[in-house]
């Protein structure tokens, strides 16, 4: 599937699942290398330019949320629970990323 496919996909999941940019539009980038987001109208300063439902976000927290977020958060490891979260940039998302992935009713 071509990278702007994938874009329209992701746009159109975005929208079906309640996210709003009705200033923005997502197309091929100038230099065709890859896919961008463009204003499609004039945006005055402080305006909200895109809102996007918590339940489409991937956060930090959700990975703690896991079995294994909340077993190394308790202590009933052998790791080093605050050293390890220190050490790993972003391992809350991918142990999400990893529990979600197995879950039949997730998007």
């Amino acid at each position: 599937v071509c990278p702007m496919r994938k874009l329209q996909v992701f746009e159109r999941w975005l929208i079906e699942n309640g996210a709003i940019f009705p200033a923005l539009a997502c197309r091929t980038s100038a230099t065709g290398q890859g896919a961008a987001v463009f204003a499609n109208k004039s945006v005055n300063p402080g305006k909200r330019v895109v809102e996007v439902p918590l339940h489409c976000l991937i956060t930090k927290e959700q990975g703690l949320e896991t079995k294994v977020g909340q077993k190394l958060l308790s202590g009933h490891s052998t790791f080093q629970p605050r050293r390890l979260w220190d050490s790993v940039e972003n391992l809350q998302l991918m142990l999400f990323l990893l529990h979600d992935r197995r879950d039949p009713a997730s998007f």
